[in-house]
């Protein structure tokens, strides 16, 4: 009958259609011979065969009673009171979202590592120029060379940071150059000048930081015994002189600038009258950083 063509059908590979008696619970044909005229679940034993005997028309996913996962969907018919059910096992229903799922995924993994080659390659070639000035810079700085300008291999953002940079190194270099002839023109001023110069803390105690060497020429002694040795100074000064001399010191953070005359005790034991004149230089919230003196020998003076 023409049921038969009901029976015969197939809705994919494994799926097929079933005729359904709503008010009786009974399946009255099936695909699967094994259904026909079987009754459906009990009540509350399948929540989608009881919607679709309350009448419901659509699909949803339920465990059929042989135990198979299957995707179900109903239309009612009218005349007859029954309604047609079509079903498919979810394997088979949602295989070609699980296939498209690794396709994805393959892609995806596949991009994703072509991404990351083509960005580690335009990393590369971009950072390229800034490697090399890199190794370059190194390769300077254990020769002890004066710097030179780094190559720029391209005109973009590095090769913008790269001039700047020469830029920088041209600037350095002049102001080295001109840092270097104040330091000879000082140097030749310190050997050249008959006063001794020298520097101190601000404390007051005469912790030499700095005496011209021609104060050997002078007084006789290195001048590395005054850097050396903060009491090596106070030491040498004629005892009748020394207490005005402290005096004069612990007043001397107080002081802009001020002088003092007395007797220094030569290395040979002899005695020379010294004018010490000391500036006392000061940091920006005024206070009192370090101490620079000069010393003249005014022996031939004091006897005049």
């Amino acid at each position: 009958n023409f049921l038969d063509k009901i029976t015969q059908g197939r809705y994919g590979k494994t799926g097929g259609y079933l005729i359904v008696a709503p008010r009786q619970r009974l399946i009255v044909t099936a695909t699967d011979k094994r259904r026909i005229m079987t009754a459906l679940p009990d009540p509350g034993a399948s929540p989608l065969a009881d919607r679709f005997v309350q009448g419901y028309e659509g699909s949803g996913i339920s465990v059929n009673p042989l135990g198979v996962e299957a995707l179900a969907s109903a239309k009612a018919i009218p005349v007859a009171g029954w309604y047609a059910m079509v079903t498919l096992p979810t394997e088979e229903a949602f295989a070609p979202i699980g296939a498209l799922q690794q396709r994805l995924l393959l892609a995806t993994i596949l991009l994703t590592l072509l991404a990351g080659g083509l960005t580690w390659w335009m990393l590369r070639r971009e950072l390229v120029p800034m490697l090399a000035a890199v190794k370059t810079l190194a390769a300077l700085a254990d020769a002890d060379q004066a710097p030179q300008p780094l190559p720029i291999t391209s005109q973009d953002e590095i090769g913008e940071l790269i001039g700047a940079f020469n830029r920088l190194l041209q600037t350095l270099a002049q102001r080295e150059h001109a840092l270097k002839e104040r330091e000879q023109r000082l140097s030749f001023l310190l050997t050249s000048s008959p006063a001794v110069i020298y520097t101190s803390h601000a404390s007051g105690d005469f912790g030499a930081t700095f005496v011209s060497d021609n104060v050997q020429s002078l007084l006789g002694h290195e001048a590395s015994a005054f850097v050396q040795d903060t009491g090596f100074w106070l030491s040498h000064i004629h005892p009748e002189d020394l207490n005005r001399v402290l005096a004069g010191i612990a007043r001397s953070p107080a002081r802009d600038s001020h002088e003092q005359e007395y007797r220094f005790r030569h290395r040979d034991g002899s005695y020379g009258w010294m004018s010490d004149k000391i500036r006392v230089l000061r940091d920006a919230a005024g206070r009192p950083a370090s101490m620079i003196g000069s010393w003249m020998d005014i022996t031939e003076r004091k006897r005049a």
